[in-house]
């Protein structure tokens, strides 16, 4: 790694860590808004606060291996051929495949949906557990899981709008905290879906744009832990829905 790639590298570690910490706002305004949370939005909380976890333990694992990678990591990365935090990416994807195709078999009104979306999120979660170890393999970005992932949280907020578009509630859109977590789930997945598809090029051919596109990916997300509070904000009309 040369002079340019570790300033972008300690760049992009330092807007991670940013992000993580923009990820604690909706879980600490959560707090004071509980009473209103119904079933969906208690699902919500819990997803946010599963990521912030599996971030705060990337974290902690790039620091430490950082300052005891030769006490410590050498032996044991060294033993798994691991050379960097992709193996981090199949747990995100399960997870976030988990808990948002859980919220959305309560919130999508479509005939015996829970039913049809359960289904759907345990064959995924599955085939993702096999791809982490069979197909991808945790060592790498993982193309097949990121896609699958992406492409899910992208349908199933995309089906809720449009089906908010055409049956609109009683109450104005901008009330609606399932409108607000739509969109925060859309619109990074959207722009990660991109990502996905180069990053795993990209991280051996051009390591500099690898990590400005995961900047800016980490600002997006910051807007969306905003989204995430806002919608938070709106729980209390929930009981109009």
């Amino acid at each position: 790694m040369n002079h340019i790639e570790e300033f972008y590298n300690e760049i992009h570690n330092k807007i991670g860590q940013i992000t993580t910490l923009f990820g604690f706002i909706p879980l600490l305004w959560g707090i004071f808004l509980s009473k209103y949370f119904n079933k969906p939005l208690k699902i919500i909380y819990l997803y946010l606060l599963g990521l912030c976890i599996l971030n705060g333990l990337m974290e902690l694992f790039i620091w430490s291996a950082t300052e005891h990678y030769e006490v410590f990591w050498k032996k044991i990365l060294d033993y798994f051929q691991i050379s960097n935090t992709n193996f981090f990416n199949g747990l995100f994807y399960f997870f976030r495949v988990l808990l948002i195709g859980l919220f959305f078999s309560k919130v999508l009104k479509i005939d015996k949906n829970e039913k049809i979306i359960l289904n759907i999120t345990i064959f995924l979660c599955v085939f993702l557990l096999i791809n982490y170890f069979f197909i991808d393999g945790f060592r790498n970005y993982g193309l097949i899981g990121g896609t699958l992932t992406d492409l899910f949280l992208i349908i199933l907020p995309s089906v809720y709008l449009f089906q908010l578009s055409n049956n609109p509630p009683d109450i104005s859109l901008q009330k609606v905290s399932y409108f607000w977590i739509s969109i925060a789930l859309f619109l990074p997945h959207l722009i990660q879906t991109g990502i996905t598809f180069l990053a795993t090029d990209l991280y051996d051919t051009d390591f500099v744009l690898f990590c400005k596109i995961h900047i800016f990916r980490n600002l997006i997300n910051i807007i969306s832990q905003l989204l995430f509070v806002i919608a938070f904000t709106k729980a209390k009309y929930l009981k109009y829905l």
